[in-house]
């Protein structure tokens, strides 16, 4: 798993666990990879971190096409459900997480028309004017 799944997962309080229906059997004492194992299946979809409901694909971990690496970014109504308006990417190897209003200035820009085209020009030291499209 990532290491972002591996932090939501394990920052859930044990004895929280029992509530989604979670705990611990004689064998996931002998062997605790299974019980992270099971912590993770179960927990997929239902933790909320500030607003959000966390998800993460089970076939993650498999290196992706350049198409397929684009799918969530540029079609997450293919994904989720018609309700939902927005969804955020954020790479695991991304260096921090983005903030809410990281996040709320994001969605708010998805709404404003394209800017115009605008020509950007550079002037040479002999005066020329050099267009760059």
């Amino acid at each position: 798993n990532s290491h972002l799944v591996r932090a939501a997962v394990d920052k859930v309080p044990e004895n929280h666990l029992k509530s989604f229906g979670i705990s611990p059997t004689k064998k996931d004492l002998l062997d605790s990879s299974q019980f992270k194992k099971r912590k993770t299946q179960k927990l997929n979809g239902r933790l909320l971190y500030k607003g959000w409901i966390l998800i993460w694909l089970k076939e993650a971990e498999k290196v992706l096409t350049t198409v397929d690496n684009f799918l969530l970014k540029m079609s997450p109504g293919k994904i989720f459900h018609s309700d939902v308006k927005h969804a955020v990417y954020v790479d695991e190897n991304f260096p921090i997480s983005p903030k809410p209003d990281d996040v709320l200035f994001l969605v708010a820009q998805t709404h404003r028309p394209a800017l115009p085209h605008r020509n950007v020009y550079r002037k040479e030291e002999s005066g020329k004017k050099i267009k760059y499209s």
